[in-house]
């Protein structure tokens, strides 16, 4: 038995069975891990793909922070709006006392 890694999935046909592989690890028999069909399906090192580092992240990383960073700005801003017009809307009217 070998183990191997599958990059993307496919069927086997060995003439007897049709086997479907999916992505990921499996352990097969030795003569299916050096069928040439399995082995183009396969990791050529039998493990799994390292991830690398996509650039493009750090630059989404990098928008995101500056929009978040407007974000916050605007919120401060519709506090302070908010307390202007809470100030404004007291000082305007006075409120009746309803004691008598």
């Amino acid at each position: 038995m070998k183990k191997i890694y599958v990059l993307t999935a496919f069927n086997f046909n060995d003439g007897a069975k049709i086997t479907p592989f999916a992505a990921g690890f499996h352990d097969v028999a030795d003569t299916v891990a050096e069928h040439w069909f399995v082995k183009a399906h396969c990791s050529p090192d039998g493990e799994a793909p390292a991830v690398t580092e996509d650039p493009r992240i750090a630059a989404y990383e990098a928008r995101i922070a500056e929009l978040e960073a407007q974000i916050a700005e605007k919120d401060a801003r519709v506090i302070e709006l908010e307390a202007q017009i809470a100030e404004a809307s007291t000082n305007g009217k006075k409120s009746k006392s309803t004691d008598a």
